[in-house]
Order: C-alpha cells, then structure tokens, then sequence
C-alpha cells in the first residue's frame, strides 16, 4: 500500500509453488506484519483478520485528514502501526522455502 511504501513484505517463490496460492510472504527486516482481529489481538496461524504493518517507512498520515489518519496509524505494541483494512489469512509454515507468514 502507498500508506506503507516501498515494500513490507516478501515471499521466494519456487516451482513447487506452481497452481497454488501464493501468500504475499512475511515482514521484511526491521518491519512487522500482523494478523490481528477486530480487537487488536493476534490471531494464530490459519485465522482471518486484518492485515496490520509496522517500521520505519510507514506514512505520517493522510493529507489533511485527521479522522481517517486516526482510525488508520495507530499505536500497537509501542509502534506506530498502519491498519490496511485488508482480510488475510494467517498462513501455515511452507517447509519447502522460508516460512511465509501471511
């Protein structure tokens, strides 16, 4: 998302991954990426929640849009934290690669 740019998460993609879905991977260094429910709180591994990035390139906000930069970066965890309103599920660990988390 342009709220979090250039990139947040990645996913090595190999053969075995031919006619499958490919998850949108895991955080990149010095990032996080969350599955979180409507609460706030972790959701484990298989749930469906909102996906929720963190780090150093996250946004300021919206251009003079204060209640929308309000719902939107908020504090998680001591860090600044965007809510992308996206659905994602929780992904299993892939053995074949690195584990993809989202």
């Amino acid at each position: 998302p342009t709220e979090f740019t250039v990139d947040a998460t990645y996913c090595e993609v190999v053969s075995a991954d031919a006619g499958k879905d490919i998850p949108i991977g895991r955080a990149l260094d010095n990032c996080s990426a969350y599955i979180l429910d409507d609460s706030g709180n972790l959701l484990p591994q298989g749930a469906v929640g909102e996906l929720c990035l963190s780090g150093p390139q996250i946004a300021a906000g919206y251009w003079n849009l204060p209640e929308k930069t309000a719902a939107a970066f908020v504090e998680y965890k001591g860090q600044r934290m965007y809510r992308t309103g996206d659905r994602r599920r929780r992904a299993q660990h892939l053995p074949h690669r690195r584990p993809c988390e989202i």
